[in-house]
């Protein structure tokens, strides 16, 4: 049993590494959870995992990037932080949203507060009427 702490580090560097985002850094405890099995805590306490599904129905869950998010959209030109990047919402325990980007290498970077309660995002280069390469956003009360 001595050993479980060093197991429990090491699975949660696998699945959620320590460089991935300041939200994993702030739950230290869900690390232990993932470790002894408690997957399902994980998933209660708004555990979030980047993955994929194919047209055919497979999923598959790629990396852990954190709590909370809610959000994710894909732009493959450089609107500011570099070409071929998914953008995010998450949100904190006061419902406070942030936005911010992950790489396909599984870098995940906050990079600014937007507010409370945003729901969904969604990039076009097209103006809509509001003007070309823009995010839109939305958000409940």
């Amino acid at each position: 049993m001595k050993t479980l702490p060093a197991v429990a580090t090491l699975l949660a560097m696998l699945f959620a590494p320590q460089a991935a985002s300041a939200a994993t850094a702030t739950h230290p405890s869900a690390r232990v959870v993932l470790a002894t099995g408690g997957g399902e805590q994980l998933a209660a306490a708004g555990f979030s995992t980047f993955g994929t599904i194919s047209t055919s129905g497979a999923i598959v869950d790629r990396f852990g990037v954190g709590f909370n998010f809610d959000a994710l959209t894909f732009v493959p030109q450089n609107v500011g932080y570099g070409p071929n990047l998914f953008y995010y919402l998450r949100r904190d325990n006061s419902g406070f949203s942030t936005f911010g980007t992950i790489s396909t290498s599984g870098a995940i970077v906050d990079r600014f507060g937007v507010g409370f309660n945003f729901d969904a995002l969604t990039f076009t280069t097209l103006n809509v009427g509001y003007g070309g390469n823009l995010f839109y956003y939305v958000r409940h009360a």
